[in-house]
């Protein structure tokens, strides 16, 4: 794959982080937010998120999602919106959410 392909498709899988950040992070939104707890299984997990191209994403949001994904293991499908591993992952997703939002979304 070509460097400039891989940034492109960088750009739009943080796009699609900022879409699920958003998600997680909404109380309203709860049942839609567990559909896409698999999708989160699905695309990422510590590893990749440390691969992520530093020209597209900066260290902070790295981070941030290294954390997000450390309280995302703790919730199940199950889990019940007041259960304390959804506010814990609520929490630290708005909190990427701000992080990923000073740069906002990537032109595609």
């Amino acid at each position: 794959m070509k460097p400039e392909e891989k940034n492109c498709i960088e750009k739009r899988v943080r796009n699609r982080i900022i879409e699920v950040l958003e998600l997680f992070s909404d109380e309203i939104r709860f049942d839609i937010a567990i559909a896409n707890l698999e999708f989160w299984d699905d695309c990422f997990d510590a590893n990749s998120i440390t691969q992520f191209d530093k020209e597209v994403f900066v260290r902070e949001e790295i981070e941030s999602l290294l954390v997000v994904n450390k309280f995302w293991e703790r919730v199940q499908p199950d889990s019940k919106q007041s259960s304390q591993e959804w506010c814990d992952l609520l929490f630290e997703s708005k909190h990427a959410l701000n992080i990923f939002l000073k740069r906002g979304k990537s032109h595609e």
